[in-house]
């Protein structure tokens, strides 16, 4: 690429991202303190405006990855942007870009350093997504491919030489013209960048695969990832332009890399789904955020179009069964409804709601539990670390009276999202309990609450949320922990493991057909199963679980008394055989 341009000293901040680092020295920002109040202002912080406002902020036109962000890309901020292989990283990262490119007020230029694919293989796709969303009538973003810039570059040395001669080539062109006129600069508004990079965005796809040419070690390693991060933060903050790296995950489900490439970014979003390229539902989810709420998620659905947003995932975690069960209910004049709804809902299945950031998502969890002959019964859990289901599963079996014993057991979380809220802990437990005594929860029933190593339920936060996104569904029933939080726990008339609740709830409990959200209060798991499951049906599977066990053992001990026997038989014939032989010899 030639010699490196060596940048020169701003007035305001010394920085040298072609080189080491920061150079020193510099005005308003190098060399003395300086009161923040100074930035706040040139930040377009001031006279009461907010912090990320129109001048401190990029939108990406997308607006829940902007609520994930906390409001778009912050100016001179460094995205990581990680997820497993086939998830849709780079179908995201080009989606954003062609949003940021057309956004109003941009400069119409985004910078996309391809380490990856090549420039070929990026605009294939890119047409792809034009096509899909012209055939949906969508005719502002038909045919529009303007404004993405690629540069095929795995060298990140001649990767920020090529957007450094962006940086100049204004000044060069005003230099070079007669009249001392060019291209005017345009830094964005509000901004103390000490390099004028003519683009809104910089995107690299992936950092993984980025080197420089003085560090001795190959592409990916932990020294080139730390160092090629660093010299990509210098350029953001140098030129308050936000860039975006795309980067691996894993297969422990954790970002690739040394730990220092999370500490130095200002932002980490996870895009997840459960097997990649096969639930379609995709999670955009914040780790870390210093410019914004770290619990806000983003709902995606991949398509033909690209990943599109989800503004409105009820029910989007039920199973078929389930939904179709919750619409059978809706019809309150159907014969036998109820009935026929229980019938939809097979055993290890439940129902919780979870939050997701300021978010209420009812999701359905579904366990299987089948006697094995293995020596070692196996432990699969999809959606929910296994490690809290071998724990909720020692708390079954120590309080609940629920033993697995030597049995198989799988769990999985509809739709492919994963549960982190402790909240859900009750749901599987009942799932789990549902499967082992092989009797299935009413279709309308949900369950919350986080299980104590004791057994007892724990209380809930957000309890309101969560029981109107219950309520908006469809579902009659609610078992909540005794000492849940919240105006709902005051309840009046309810009572702990009875089926009554208040005769005043709240208004948005009001179900779709009219009825009323009803409230169950427990202190425990044994009690929550009593009134998820039936304490009657709970018996009856016990028994003729006590029954079923007898009849096997004693099939067994007859099938072994019969091998004894016939063992004997075969023994002493053969015994006998020898002595005749012995005998005629004589």
């Amino acid at each position: 690429m030639g010699a490196r341009l060596s940048q020169p000293k701003s007035a305001s901040r010394g920085w040298d991202v072609t080189g080491s680092g920061f150079t020193g020295g510099g005005g308003a920002g190098g060399g003395r303190l300086v009161p923040i109040t100074a930035y706040a202002n040139s930040a377009g912080l001031a006279a009461g405006a907010a912090p990320g406002g129109e001048h401190g902020r990029v939108s990406t036109g997308a607006s829940e990855v902007d609520r994930v962000l906390g409001g778009g890309l912050v100016r001179g901020s460094v995205v990581l942007l990680a997820g497993s292989p086939g998830i849709g990283k780079s179908t995201l990262v080009l989606q954003l870009a062609r949003s940021i490119a057309k956004a109003p007020g941009a400069r119409g230029r985004v910078a996309y350093i391809a380490g990856e694919e090549s420039p070929a293989q990026i605009a294939r796709r890119a047409v792809r997504l034009v096509e899909a969303e012209a055939e949906q009538g969508d005719p502002d973003l038909a045919g529009g491919l303007a404004g993405i810039e690629v540069l095929n570059e795995t060298s990140l040395d001649g990767a920020l030489q090529v957007l450094l001669d962006e940086a100049i080539r204004p000044a060069v062109e005003r230099s070079a013209a007669p009249d001392g006129a060019g291209p005017p600069s345009a830094s964005p508004a509000g901004s103390d960048a000490s390099i004028d990079l003519p683009f809104d965005a910089v995107i690299v796809d992936s950092i993984q695969t980025m080197y420089l040419d003085g560090v001795a070690s190959a592409a990916g390693t932990v020294s080139q990832v730390r160092e090629c991060a660093l010299r990509l933060l210098q350029l953001a903050k140098a030129s308050s332009v936000p860039v975006v790296l795309v980067g691996h995950m894993t297969k422990a489900g954790e970002v690739a890399g040394p730990r220092v490439l999370e500490h130095l970014v200002d932002a980490v979003v996870l895009l997840e789904g459960e097997g990649a390229g096969t639930a379609p539902v995709r999670v955009l989810r914040s780790a870390k955020n210093r410019f914004g709420a770290t619990s806000e998620v983003a709902l995606l659905v991949m398509s033909d179009a690209g990943l599109v947003e989800v503004e409105d995932p009820a029910g989007m975690f039920l199973s078929p069964a389930r939904a179709e069960a919750l619409r059978c209910l809706r019809h309150t004049d159907a014969h036998d409804a109820e009935d026929a709804a229980s019938a939809l809902v097979p055993a290890g299945s439940a129902v919780t709601a979870t939050l997701e950031g300021r978010r209420a998502l009812c999701v359905e969890i579904e366990a299987l539990c089948n006697s094995s002959a293995a020596e070692w019964p196996r432990h699969r859990a999809s959606g929910v670390s296994v490690d809290r289901v071998h724990m909720l599963l020692a708390v079954l079996a120590k309080h609940a009276g629920v033993r697995v014993g030597r049995s198989d057991v799988y769990l999985s979380v509809a739709g492919g999202i994963r549960l982190r809220d402790p909240a859900a802990e009750a749901a599987v437990a009942a799932s789990l309990a549902s499967s082992a005594l092989d009797i299935a929860m009413p279709a309308d029933t949900a369950i919350l609450g986080e299980v104590a190593l004791s057994g007892e339920l724990r209380a809930v936060a957000g309890e309101d949320e969560r029981l109107r996104a219950l309520a908006a569904l469809g579902f009659r029933r609610v078992i909540l922990p005794l000492d849940s939080s919240g105006d709902a726990a005051s309840a009046p008339g309810s009572r702990v493991g009875g089926a009554r609740a208040g005769k005043k709830p709240r208004k948005w409990m009001q179900r779709p057909d009219g009825g009323r959200l009803t409230i169950v209060r427990v202190r425990d798991i044994r009690e929550a199963l009593a009134s998820a499951l039936g304490r009657n049906a709970i018996r009856d599977a016990r028994a003729a679980h006590r029954r079923t066990k007898a009849a096997r053992t004693a099939a067994a001990r007859k099938t072994d008394s019969d091998l004894e026997g016939a063992s004997m038989w075969e023994t002493g014939g053969w015994l006998d055989g020898i002595g005749d032989a012995s005998g005629g010899g004589e």
